[in-house]
């Protein structure tokens, strides 16, 4: 009689999480590229349409179903960077949103930072469930030096919500500055490397498909100015 092979352990526990259904699950997170980049299309073709930088509601509302889709993709393949940030980026997304509504159901920012507590605490806690676990598919060794070039990309891809988010709280609305686009395209196409180099195609993509609209709201903004 043939033997089972033995189930992989995380944290000295068995995991619930395999391979193969780690595996079957993995086109989640392409759901979060088409997603994100249907945000910056429609973001720039309205821009396009009306001669300057403009950031619909629907921008904010796409961004969050990516933000989701992308945590839970992350949380499968054991991905703890991309998982805390794509909790802050839906905070975020959900602040930006309620930032459009009216003065009187807009939620005050000490609520807004206890919010974006307890979800960064849940997204630790189901991080470290070690029940759900084991190791991530793929595990492509890269010099330490790619590592570093990579983390810096995403830190510069990440944080241009964080400031775009401070820089809204600042102006009492919801806004895309040029700072943010420098930020995205700089960071864009650092993680679009390494993550080509990584061979991760999920987060690869997302980066790939914004690289034009960054552009062309630089070009936009740029062009108000010289009129």
């Amino acid at each position: 009689m043939d033997e089972k092979p033995p189930v992989k352990m995380a944290n000295g526990r068995a995991s619930l999480m395999t391979d193969e259904l780690k595996l079957f699950l993995y086109p989640l997170g392409y759901l979060s590229s088409v997603f994100f980049a249907l945000r910056f299309i429609i973001q720039w073709l309205q821009s396009e349409k009306l001669g300057h930088v403009v950031v619909p509601a629907l921008f904010w509302q796409l961004s969050l179903a990516g933000n989701l889709f992308l945590l839970i993709h992350s949380l499968i393949q054991m991905q703890y960077h991309v998982a805390l940030v794509q909790t802050l980026n839906g905070v975020i997304s959900w602040r930006n949103l309620n930032l459009m509504t009216s003065s009187q159901k807009s939620f005050s920012f000490t609520v807004f930072l206890m919010f974006l507590f307890s979800s960064l605490t849940t997204s630790y806690f189901l991080f470290v469930a070690p029940e759900w676990f084991s190791a991530p598919i793929g595990s492509y060794q890269l010099h330490l030096n790619w590592h570093l070039f990579g983390f810096f990309g995403i830190v510069l891809f990440s944080l241009r919500f964080l400031v775009q988010w401070w820089q809204s709280e600042r102006d009492h609305q919801s806004e895309l500055t040029p700072l943010f686009w420098v930020m995205s395209l700089a960071g864009g196409l650092m993680s679009l490397i390494y993550f080509l180099k990584l061979k991760d195609p999920v987060n690869a993509l997302g980066p790939a498909l914004g690289l034009i609209p960054y552009i062309r709201n630089l070009m936009l903004i740029r062009k108000k100015r010289i009129v």
